[in-house]
């Protein structure tokens, strides 16, 4: 009998590779796509219990529920198949949301003192605001911070991001408290109608950072990374790494080799002129695909060839391929203790046996090699990476359901080509 696969997405890019990889596995895995308004609750009762059902549909969709009662099935009688398996967790704040995310690494890295995540974090402060007016109550919390922008004298850049949003939305730099609480006037007011939500707001990136909206009550305030690694072959443009991470059961951590390069279109502003120029300081390609003079071309690159243009820099920096070694073994070590930090707090990061995640974690390199850990994204957005390099989203796709079917049908847990594991921990969450 073969097991089935529900494949029910809102994005066509995500949903047509993905079918093309499952057409792969089209032996053991019968493919059904579902139309929104398909009841997957009332279905989940009709599957055969010998078989397996997975679910890969968008996070509102999933019959948690009914996941549930697999899941503690699944981990008490693991030699026997499962009903349902999830493409997401239900509980995961303490890694997508950046205010608990925070909390978490931070009460990891007290207890390990030797942890990546001491150096490789930005220092983060959290603002729980209801107005701008509440800017000083909510600083007295975060008595460093405050101190740090009463320093005129030598001011530091910080930047401010809601707690949980995407595509660059709400994402602030500014580098005093005036400028702040400026900040926080204009998205409060140009957030007073809830006409629109988040993403259907119409932003004018040319004006600056997109509006977040002053329904968001949680933010965070990062140092700003302000010496970022800047290669000449690249124009001197800012670029963050993002990686394609696989979570699976209870809980095992796998990072994707293959990972993309994701660059501003402008020169990086180092003189700090216009800390408004989204388009010099913000690398989420989102943003930039707004720019007039957007081209993916140069935007998008894989991580693996920034080394393969030594040549043309000779008299500018470069990096070389022992470089990005180096770059990506400490993207591994801070994946791996940036998911024992969630999965250390069981009311943040809930692990069941019958799901499984993929995530999109962003990560900054500074001009003297080091590796920042940014954010971790849910459902991440793949079309971001294009149609000229699709072929990384394949890859990782195939690597994925690889994993899936081992892991869950064949139970066995061989290794899948590019995908490196980096964590894993018996977690006791139900």
């Amino acid at each position: 009998m073969k097991n089935i696969f529900y494949l029910d997405l809102n994005d066509t890019y995500t949903s047509h590779i993905l079918l093309q990889v499952l057409q792969k596995y089209q032996n053991s895995l019968q493919v059904i796509q579902n139309p929104p308004s398909f009841d997957y609750e009332s279905n989940y009762n009709s599957i055969d219990p010998q078989s397996t059902a997975f679910y890969w549909l968008e996070y509102e969709s999933l019959p948690f529920e009914n996941l549930f009662k697999d899941s503690k099935n699944f981990q008490n009688t693991k030699a026997q198949n499962t009903a349902g398996i999830s493409c997401a967790y239900c509980i995961r704040k303490g890694l997508i949301r950046k205010a608990q995310m925070s909390l978490s690494i931070n009460m990891f890295a007290a207890k390990n003192p030797n942890s990546i995540v001491n150096t490789g974090v930005p220092k983060t402060w959290i603002l729980e605001l209801d107005s701008p007016e509440y800017l000083d109550e909510s600083l007295e919390d975060c008595y460093e911070l405050k101190q740090l922008l009463e320093n005129v004298e030598n001011p530091k850049r910080f930047i401010l991001k809601p707690s949980l949003t995407g595509k660059g939305t709400g994402i602030h730099i500014f580098d005093s408290y005036d400028s702040l609480l400026q900040i926080l006037e204009t998205e409060f007011e140009e957030g007073s109608d809830d006409s629109e939500s988040e993403e259907e707001a119409e932003v004018d990136w040319s004006k600056g950072y997109g509006s977040a909206i002053s329904q968001i009550r949680e933010w965070v305030v990062q140092e700003y990374i302000d010496n970022p690694l800047l290669l000449s072959a690249y124009g001197n443009r800012k670029f963050h790494i993002r990686t394609y991470v696989l979570a699976i059961g209870g809980i095992k951590v796998f990072v994707f080799r293959e990972m993309l390069a994701l660059f501003a279109s402008k020169k990086y502003d180092s003189n700090f002129d216009n800390l408004k120029d989204v388009y010099s300081h913000i690398t989420n390609t989102y943003v930039q695909s707004k720019d007039s003079d957007f081209d993916e071309d140069q935007v998008v690159h894989l991580f693996w060839d920034l080394s393969n243009n030594n040549k043309q820099t000779e008299l500018g920096t470069s990096v070389s391929t022992e470089d990005l070694e180096h770059i990506y073994t400490q993207i591994k070590s801070l994946t791996a203790d940036v998911f024992h930090a969630s999965v250390s707090q069981p009311t943040m990061f809930q692990v069941w046996e019958n799901c499984f995640e993929l995530f999109g974690l962003d990560f900054m390199v500074d001009d003297k090699l080091n590796v920042f850990f940014l954010e971790a994204n849910a459902y991440p957005d793949f079309k971001q990476t294009g149609d000229r390099l699709n072929s990384l989203v394949f890859n990782f796709f195939d690597s994925v359901v690889n994993t899936l079917t081992n892991h869950f049908i064949e139970k066995n847990d061989n290794d899948v080509n590019g995908l490196d594991l980096v964590f894993q921990k018996k977690c006791f969450s139900q």
